[in-house]
């Protein structure tokens, strides 16, 4: 638990909360733009489509071949957001070692 200090007393943060509050600080602190925002533990196709930057029957495709997790609720999929920022995550780190090993690529046939 980390203590903080405040006008009504003292007030305990558990520790991923803390580092939350740091990260923002630190962040503000370095002149950066910081956005915050609250997401449902859950989204739909679409939701996660936009998210994505792809389109629906893109991440139905996805779904399909097991590349992104999701569930059904009656007839409609949905997708949890821990998944969603997981599956971003893998994509971004496949295109960077894509990207590299490109990079590596073209210094051996320009040597």
């Amino acid at each position: 638990m980390f203590k903080v200090a405040t006008h009504a007393g003292e007030l305990e943060l558990p520790d991923h909360l803390a580092r939350f509050v740091t990260h923002v600080i630190n962040t503000v602190a370095d002149g950066a733009t910081l956005q915050v925002r609250s997401m449902p533990e859950e989204v739909s196709t679409t939701v996660a489509a936009d998210h994505l930057g792809v389109s629906r029957p893109t991440v139905m495709k996805m779904i399909r071949e097991g590349r992104l997790k999701a569930h059904l609720v009656g007839t409609h999929h949905r997708v949890k957001w821990s998944d969603l920022e997981e599956f971003e995550a893998l994509r971004r780190d496949e295109r960077r070692g894509a990207a590299e090993r490109l990079r590596d690529f073209g210094r051996e046939i320009g040597d």
